[in-house]
């Protein structure tokens, strides 16, 4: 399901799973039992395969006047990209960021029908970005709202679950095939009838 270059909407499970494990703090979440569903762009994290979602917000100037200040005080805004998207200015919230698992996407955000993708601009400037806040994470640095760190290892707990429930099930399927494999076997080398001889024959 997943293309980089488009935005999605996200399943209400991942934020009811969220909150039961004790996440909600800096999570755009699903309003209104999923009425209204925030855009998040989304970018593949190559090294767990997990899904980095970053939302949009129509509130620009809210945000531009953020990311100026930040600019003004330290020479750049690395949470904060200000780019077109369907027409329109937006926001996208590095600042708000959080990893998922692909299954939690629900769909692709389209317009008529069709994907609406984000510019090519706005994608490698987002990008960039993230590459910068991926090593402060590394280093132990917070540089995003969301609990970040704690919620790529429910995620990959997950994920790793997953992996061994679908292990265990190729194993035993095999294990089937080769049961059945054997008794095919065994049924054609017996002989269909018993060799016996008269005492005449002998």
């Amino acid at each position: 399901m997943y293309k980089e270059g488009f935005t999605y909407h996200i399943k209400d499970a991942f934020f009811a799973n969220a909150k039961k494990h004790g996440f909600d703090k800096g999570l755009m979440s699903n309003k209104e039992g999923g009425s209204f569903r925030p855009t998040y762009y989304a970018l593949r994290d190559e090294s767990t395969n997990l899904i980095w979602v970053i939302p949009l917000s129509t509130k620009v100037e809210k945000y531009q006047s953020i990311y100026n200040d930040k600019v003004s005080k330290r020479g750049n805004c690395d949470t904060i990209v200000i780019g077109e998207y369907d027409g329109l200015k937006a926001a996208f919230l590095l600042q708000n960021m959080f990893p998922i698992r692909e299954v939690y996407i629900d769909h692709v955000h389209t317009r008529n029908g069709n994907p609406v993708p984000v510019k090519e601009i706005t994608k490698q400037e987002i990008i960039q970005k993230v590459k910068k806040l991926q090593q402060l994470l590394k280093r132990g640095i917070k540089p995003v709202f969301t609990e970040f760190s704690r919620l790529e290892q429910l995620m990959l707990s997950e994920q790793k679950e997953q992996s061994t429930i679908k292990a265990e099930s190729l194993k035993e399927n095999l294990s089937v095939k080769i049961a059945e494999a054997a008794e095919l076997n065994a049924s054609r080398e017996k002989p269909d009838k018993p060799l016996k001889k008269t005492v005449e024959e002998l």
